[in-house]
């Protein structure tokens, strides 16, 4: 079982990967999108230090596909 410190930035980077992908779609905006704010949130949440969110994020993040 991972820590959230240790879930939270790969899921980061899991998104980020996932973004590029959405973008290189022609009809891949709207997923981009959502992605893209999914990690502003994210980042802010880690950022901000606030584990609370960060678990919400984890959760939402881990939906993306």
């Amino acid at each position: 079982m991972q820590t959230l410190g240790d879930a939270f930035p790969a899921e980061i980077q899991r998104c980020r990967s996932l973004l590029e992908q959405y973008e290189l779609i022609p009809s891949g905006g709207f997923g981009a999108t959502m992605i893209r704010r999914v990690l502003e949130r994210a980042e802010a949440a880690q950022r901000d230090n606030d584990a609370v969110a960060m678990i919400g994020l984890l959760k939402e993040m881990q939906g993306c596909e």
